[in-house]
């Protein structure tokens, strides 16, 4: 385990259990996490010096498509974001996920692949080569 702090990973999912196994996994590799439940504490948080965002693609009923259009309507920044995913999304919806300047779109079971977008995204601050679709 790293004793240092790359980076702050604001991590955003409905299920508790996601939330405990992702905050373990980002802080195993010695990055700082803050997580929520709430969309209406998402804005509060990604407003908070938040160099990554990990969120949910349905988080708490809401679409990503719709959470991530109102955080950038009510946020002057937006950090790279990571969509996680039980099932892949539409096409339809990538499409709108890219639009929206998300970075990747990934499996949240992913362990490894996650972590490493994480850290090549936190790296590399500008958006990343990753084509959004894992």
């Amino acid at each position: 385990m790293h004793s240092w702090k790359r980076g702050r990973i604001l991590i955003a999912d409905n299920d508790e259990e996601v939330l405990i196994a992702l905050e373990r996994l980002f802080e195993d590799h010695g990055y700082d996490t803050a997580v929520t439940a709430r969309q209406d504490d998402l804005q509060a948080l990604s407003q908070n010096l938040v160099d990554l965002l990990v969120l949910d693609d349905d988080l708490s009923g809401a679409g990503c498509v719709e959470v991530l259009t109102d955080l950038q309507h009510s946020s002057p920044r937006t950090p790279p974001t990571i969509v996680t995913y039980h099932q892949p999304p539409s096409r339809k919806v990538r499409e709108q996920l890219s639009f929206l300047g998300v970075d990747a779109v990934i499996n949240k079971c992913s362990h490894a692949q996650l972590v490493e977008i994480a850290r090549h995204l936190l790296e590399h601050r500008p958006q990343s080569e990753f084509d959004c679709m894992t």
